[in-house]
């Protein structure tokens, strides 16, 4: 399997990227979008996740808002997700499916 982890390589400016951790029944999502200039995530709180692993800190902040038992069990290239034509992709899937398709990178 292709294990592209440099944000920059794989998600557009912009693009949105999702996390879901499980409450009361349904789910908490939170939503952060990528800055290609700094390879960075922003929160919709404003809170920038930056360094080497912005998506796992990403995913580990929302853990420890919302479930803290969890924060140590978290793989964020199989949790976090984006959304391309109305189909959901976790990070894994993006890497080996529709990145390829609209990415004018070489990667």
């Amino acid at each position: 399997m292709n294990r592209i982890r440099e944000l920059s390589r794989i998600l557009i400016d912009g693009q949105e990227v999702y996390h879901n951790v499980p409450k009361d029944g349904g789910a908490h999502t939170a939503v952060a979008k990528y800055n290609l200039t700094d390879n960075t995530l922003t929160g919709l709180d404003g809170t920038i996740y930056s360094g080497k692993s912005p998506l796992n800190k990403f995913t580990t902040s929302h853990y420890t808002q919302i479930n803290p038992q969890r924060v140590k069990n978290n793989n964020a290239y199989k949790e976090c997700y984006v959304i391309w034509n109305e189909k959901h992709y976790n990070m894994d899937e993006w890497v080996q499916g529709p990145l390829h398709s609209f990415i004018p990178r070489n990667i």
